[in-house]
């Protein structure tokens, strides 16, 4: 089945990017100018992206070339939601070691050929899920942190040292990052439909 992209399609998108910032003003989120410049951004966004994505998909390199961009775009956009653009070399390095790993085993164990119509919307998927997942907990636990700074001084004055502190305060709030990824493993199929997402 494929969407035609008629007029009948904008209308549509005009429509339900209407019903969002209506309820978003009836809601006083005061979220109807980012979410009118989101919509409009990622129109342009992917009508560009379309024509890239067209050579990536017939050539391994561009692929790749095209996955790299995308986690690139993954990278600077958790660590500017976290406020952590001057860490953007440790953001990188933690989502790098989610998505490596299982980049690994999908294409080694031969799961999926390493061509760039796989190569595309895999690497799209898991990067996506990588960048979500710190940006939660980032966000989380640097609030912790800010919110609860006697507990961290409590730690460190009963002889823990800081990483110890740190990690007493934000490991029972790290699960939460986890949490959106396991309900849509454990509502596949009744709510969520994989074949539909790829």
């Amino acid at each position: 089945m494929t969407v035609d992209p008629s007029w009948h399609l904008a209308v549509a998108l005009v429509a339900l990017l209407g019903v969002a910032v209506a309820w978003s003003v009836l809601g006083r989120l005061q979220l109807g100018r980012s979410m009118v410049w989101a919509a409009v951004r990622a129109v342009l966004q992917l009508a560009v992206v379309s024509l890239i994505i067209v050579v990536a998909l017939t050539h391994v390199l561009a692929a790749l070339a095209f996955a790299a961009l995308m986690f690139v775009v993954a990278v600077w956009t958790t660590a500017g939601r976290v406020e952590a653009r001057r860490s953007i070399g440790w953001v990188a390095l933690a989502m790098l070691v989610g998505v490596v790993p299982v980049m690994a085993v999908i294409f080694a164990s031969g799961v999926m050929p390493f061509t760039g119509v796989a190569i595309v919307p895999i690497f799209g998927i898991i990067i996506g899920n990588a960048m979500n997942g710190h940006t939660l907990i980032c966000r989380r636990a640097f609030a912790t942190l800010r919110e609860e700074h006697g507990l961290y001084e409590a730690g460190l004055a009963i002889g823990l040292v800081r990483s110890e502190a740190i990690g007493e305060m934000i490991g029972r709030r790290t699960r939460e990052s986890l949490l959106p990824n396991l309900d849509t493993t454990r509502t596949v199929g009744l709510v969520t439909l994989p074949g539909a997402f790829v």
